[in-house]
């Protein structure tokens, strides 16, 4: 997807936003079959009601930060919901500089923060008036906590709780709150939907981390609770009290959670992966992409060199300026 994505950002923003979202509909089709066909992990996915939403529909998601993996699995929600091509996780800055995937999110305007609300409040705000200009529905995604919850950080929180004179929680973290003002003042979101994961290993003491012991995790549960912005008119001057409020119902589902082994609701979304629709289009495409991308590394190894270190370039170059 890099490769193919790097050059269309000299064209039109128009014209690279459609390819963009060829590119992402099949790319991350592709990545939720992977996870769950060939990785063998279990979606489980909960609410309270049948979830549908119109594609031009801005979403703001909001979501508890468990471990590292997290933000991949919101791919397997969404294409369910047939938005794969519309998530934008908020992202910490140095991801940008990754090779491959830190580009081409940088070149899909995922918004990079530095923690810096000096920096980040005003790079964050463009990014969104980006998505609102193209007029095609995004789901801005983020973790309010800021960090993923650990021994450390969780003792962040309760000394920052006890300082509020506020409730210590044991599953959840306190949420911050300024990042969350803003993407709900700049992107006015027809819904914001209230993501809580959970992971069976954590009962046994085991947190999910590939990058750092090869832990994936085999089942990924889900509740889903959404809020349309015609409730939360009354709580448009206290939106910080509404975030701690979703976090503390966060605190008590997940202690239900981890009590029960699994969230109280009923399925909320289709089960089953759309295997014919979009996952094995997806991946006849990205296979074919990738052949496409060997036979002209072989038939004409200078050219695509070339072209390789042209994208790698552009792609530098926008990561030391942010791309956002």
């Amino acid at each position: 997807m890099q490769l193919s994505a790097s050059p269309p950002r000299l064209l039109p923003i128009r014209t690279c936003r459609r390819v963009f979202r060829f590119l992402e509909d099949n790319f991350f089709a592709m990545l939720s079959g992977l996870l769950e066909l060939v990785g063998g992990v279990k979606m489980v996915i909960t609410g309270d009601e049948e979830l549908q939403f119109k594609p031009q529909d801005n979403i703001l998601l909001i979501c508890n930060h468990r471990s590292e993996v997290d933000w991949i699995f919101f791919w397997n929600l969404a294409i369910r919901l047939g938005v794969h091509d519309r998530i934008r996780v908020m992202m910490k800055s140095i991801i940008r500089y990754a090779p491959g995937v830190g580009w081409a999110m940088l070149l899909l305007e995922y918004p990079y923060i530095n923690r810096n609300w000096a920096t980040d409040q005003d790079r964050l705000a463009r990014v969104i008036q980006s998505y609102k200009d193209a007029d095609i529905g995004s789901w801005l995604s983020m973790f309010p906590e800021g960090t993923a919850l650990y021994d450390k950080t969780l003792k962040k929180s309760h000394e920052f709780a006890e300082k509020q004179g506020e409730a210590k929680w044991n599953y959840v973290l306190q949420p911050r709150v300024k990042g969350f003002e803003l993407c709900v003042d700049k992107l006015d979101p027809e819904y914001i939907v209230d993501l809580t994961v959970a992971y069976p290993e954590l009962m046994k003491g085991v947190r999910p981390s590939p990058f750092v012991r090869g832990q994936f995790p085999t089942e990924v549960h889900m509740h889903v609770k959404r809020y349309h912005r015609s409730t939360l008119t009354e709580h448009k001057d206290h939106m910080d009290q509404w975030l701690k409020d979703r976090f503390a119902e966060k605190e008590e589902r997940l202690q239900r959670f981890y009590e029960t082994g699994a969230f109280e609701g009923k399925p909320c979304v289709r089960q089953e992966l759309p295997l014919w629709r979009s996952v094995v289009p997806g991946t006849l495409f990205n296979l074919a992409l990738c052949g496409l991308a060997l036979y002209w590394l072989i038939s004409s190894p200078l050219t695509a060199c070339t072209w390789f270190a042209l994208c790698t370039a552009l792609s530098v170059l926008q990561a030391r300026n942010f791309g956002n």
